[in-house]
């Protein structure tokens, strides 16, 4: 069995789904522009989009096309991202005391 052939045929067919993800559950600047999704939010898009806005990674793949939303997800991250940095520091807080 040549191992080589079938790494290379593992790493595509992973590579295809990825792909097949990715065009399923992200949106691309052009469909935002054009609002063109059926639907855009499903439970995992809001979380990954939650952690992100709260996190500060900010990835832009899904985001509000509304105003309303717009104006939710900022107050969402007034209240999320202060928060998220007191439970992180807090944590750290008893990592070090708990390691030392």
């Amino acid at each position: 069995m040549d191992w080589e052939l079938v790494a290379q045929q593992h790493l595509h067919n992973m590579s295809d789904k990825l792909f097949v993800a990715f065009e399923k559950y992200f949106l691309t600047s052009i469909e935002v522009k054009k609002n063109t999704t059926v639907e855009i939010w499903s439970f995992s898009t809001a979380v990954f989009f939650a952690v992100t806005v709260v996190t500060t990674i900010g990835y832009g793949n899904p985001v509000p096309i509304t105003n309303i939303g717009r104006v939710v997800c900022i107050m969402f991250s007034l209240f999320g991202i202060p928060l998220t940095l007191v439970t992180i520091a807090d944590l750290g807080k008893s990592l070090r005391y708990s390691v030392l």
